[in-house]
């Protein structure tokens, strides 16, 4: 009877584990997929911040009074940009639109060619922080083109920053 019971004991015993073990899978799963979600959610934030800056901000500049508003949607993005606060563990993918949205940051922020900002300090730390999410990409973690592409844009930042500080020696290093 003893040993029966001890029998019945393990049986129960082992049968409790696998039903934890398969709840603890289960959930696994599920925050697999949340993670998933979040991520991709995430991309999509960052990719609508970039078209922003790419393709609308372009057009409202043009538009006679319209500073102010650029402006405080450039500070908007700083602060936005600030609190995803990218770091090397992070998604390629996300380092790499996160580098997009610094550098075009840049270009509107100060240089001598096109409209912008007029404050080329803050577009020296917006190229540099584009540089520095460059640089923690994994290599070999996306194509080298896009990478590339990008470390073109960052240097053009840097370059075009540069030269509105005066610092012509060092903006040619830069492109």
């Amino acid at each position: 009877a003893a040993g029966s019971a001890i029998a019945v004991a393990l049986v129960v015993g082992l049968a409790i584990s696998l039903a934890a073990l398969a709840r603890e899978r289960a959930a696994n799963v599920r925050a697999e997929a949340q993670r998933r979600l979040a991520e991709h959610r995430l991309l999509a934030a960052l990719q609508q911040v970039e078209s922003v800056l790419t393709n609308d901000l372009p057009a409202v500049w043009r538009l006679a009074g319209s500073t102010k508003a650029t402006e405080s949607l450039l500070r908007n993005t700083l602060t936005f940009m600030s609190a995803l606060a990218p770091n090397a563990a992070d998604n390629p993918e996300f380092l790499l639109g996160s580098a997009r949205v610094h550098a075009n940051l840049a270009m509107l922020q100060g240089n001598r060619y096109f409209a912008s900002l007029g404050d080329p300090e803050t577009a020296l730390a917006s190229a540099s922080n584009a540089w520095a999410l460059l640089r923690s990409i994994p290599t070999g973690a996306l194509p080298r083109v896009r990478v590339q592409e990008m470390t073109f844009r960052a240097e053009q930042g840097s370059g075009m920053a540069l030269q509105a500080l005066g610092r012509d020696d060092e903006a040619l290093a830069h492109y």
